[in-house]
């Protein structure tokens, strides 16, 4: 079994694909040729243009058994009713976990807003995932998703779970020494390449994995890939590129199917 614990069905103003049922349905025919069973899909913050929320998000993808929502709040603009909805949510196991987007907002792990949503995940036992690394633009100072931001958060809240999106990328060693030290600390691989891995990004690509699990071990990393169905032209063979790269490790079993979909089971309970 596989899970892609990194997906989106991103909105955006230039989108070329805006039939959204078609979307669900692309993402699904792109998961079946890359062999994954399941698909975490990721909401979009509120103060990205041309969202979905909640709700919708959830009508999108009611019928579907083999997909799980993940929801989000803004720190920055976020109301009390967005917070009572998650926990509404929650409880009725609506969503899987908490996204939280440092970089695309000015805020830290440790700041004060946040420590309701903390509660929230350590009460119902979800995992928050927070961006981490290079962002997609740059309106934000990057030092906020700095992954070393993270470790003071992990230290002083030792039962909430951590999911580093993409390991921090390019800060990756910094990402792998908080993954590494920290018990409740996880990172994901996703929004590594946007194409292939053989492209000159691959000769940085492959030894950053062999760092991550020979310093952190298999059972700190999740397989995601940050797939998005608005350019199915672009991104239709990620998951299979994706899939492929972890394949071409000399993995054992075990290895192999914690980080494809052991870790992904137990952090998320799917």
């Amino acid at each position: 079994m596989i899970i892609d614990a990194h997906t989106h069905l991103e909105i955006s103003p230039d989108d070329s694909h805006p039939n959204l049922e078609q979307r669900v349905k692309d993402l699904k025919r792109f998961m079946k040729e890359a062999g994954i069973s399941k698909a975490v899909i990721i909401t979009l913050a509120p103060f990205f243009k041309n969202v979905l929320n909640h709700t919708q998000m959830l009508d999108l993808i009611s019928k579907e058994k083999d997909l799980y929502l993940v929801g989000t709040i803004s720190i920055t603009q976020g109301k009390k009713k967005d917070l009572q909805e998650l926990d509404y949510l929650l409880k009725q196991k609506k969503i899987v976990a908490i996204k939280l987007y440092l970089g695309y907002e000015a805020f830290l792990p440790m700041d004060k807003k946040c420590f309701p949503i903390y509660d929230l995940c350590e009460k119902y036992d979800v995992p928050v995932i927070f961006h981490t690394g290079d962002t997609y633009r740059g309106k934000i100072p990057v030092k906020y998703a700095h992954p070393l931001n993270l470790d003071e958060l992990a230290i002083k809240r030792p039962n909430l779970k951590i999911i580093m999106a993409h390991c921090g990328n390019p800060w990756v060693e910094d990402a792998i020494l908080v993954i590494g030290r920290n018990k409740n600390v996880y990172g994901d691989i996703s929004g590594w390449t946007w194409g292939s891995f053989n492209n000159r990004d691959s000769k940085f690509l492959r030894p950053t994995f062999e760092r991550i699990l020979g310093w952190c071990g298999a059972d700190k990393i999740l397989f995601g890939t940050d797939l998005c169905c608005n350019h199915p032209s672009v991104y239709s063979s990620i998951q299979k590129e994706y899939v492929n790269f972890v394949k071409s490790f000399k993995l054992s079993k075990e290895e192999e199917e914690l980080i494809f979909h052991k870790n992904a089971q137990r952090l998320f309970k799917i």
